[in-house]
């Protein structure tokens, strides 16, 4: 697969691909039709970065990946009419329309995280431990509707878990459209960041590695 230019893999590449990891026994999907693409691109409310078009259309609607197994690219599936991506908090539809909004490649705002931080009560410092407790779980509150506020990923798709609340997103919408950024939030960390690389390029990462394992059992 070398010399192959990531941003641009034909579906030549992306069918090179399927036959790699049915061939090493991998977690695979059927494959999207056109109709299904289309059908679902119509219910989100926006057109999906080409090179995951690609991957839904001549790999699978889910495969190993980058990702906890079995599936390190979650599965897209269609349920009771509508489509979903499957294990990730995006598969609810009234989240849906959010993905046409564009991502805003921001992260965490540092000086607000600081600041809360800062503020996490002190067990020490409180005489009474319900006081303490709902001192703490007021601040908790408010801390959990920062960090995990859905206004930080609107316009992407939650595409893995890293495990230990660890994730990975494919930005759909706005300028980082076809990126895929790293979560930590749920690490003791917060944050949002992007990993420097394509759709292509981070499945492609993973593959090269995968080509050195033997085939599953």
């Amino acid at each position: 697969m070398a010399g192959v230019t990531l941003r641009r893999m034909d579906e030549q590449m992306w069918a090179g691909v399927r036959d790699f990891l049915v061939a090493k026994g991998c977690a695979v999907d059927d494959l999207l039709s056109t109709n299904d693409l289309a059908e679902l691109e119509t219910q989100i409310g926006v057109r999906l970065p080409e090179e995951y078009r690609q991957f839904l259309l001549c790999v699978g609607a889910g495969a190993e990946g980058p990702g906890c197994e079995p599936y390190g690219v979650h599965p897209v599936r269609k349920l009771d009419g509508r489509w979903r991506w499957m294990g990730t908090d995006g598969d609810d539809p009234e989240d849906w329309p959010r993905l046409s909004e564009p991502f805003p490649g921001t992260g965490l705002d540092p000086a607000r995280l600081s600041a809360l931080q800062e503020a996490e009560p002190d067990e020490e410092k409180f005489d009474d431990s319900d006081d303490f407790d709902e001192a703490w779980q007021e601040w908790h509150e408010e801390w959990n509707d920062f960090v995990w506020s859905p206004d930080q990923t609107v316009g992407a798709i939650r595409l893995n878990e890293q495990g230990c609340g660890g994730f990975q997103w494919l930005v759909v919408s706005g300028p980082e459209r076809g990126t895929i950024w790293g979560d930590d939030r749920g690490l003791g960390a917060p944050g949002l960041g992007p990993l420097g690389m394509t759709f292509a390029a981070w499945y492609m990462e993973w593959l090269t590695w995968r080509r050195r394992m033997p085939r599953k059992r």
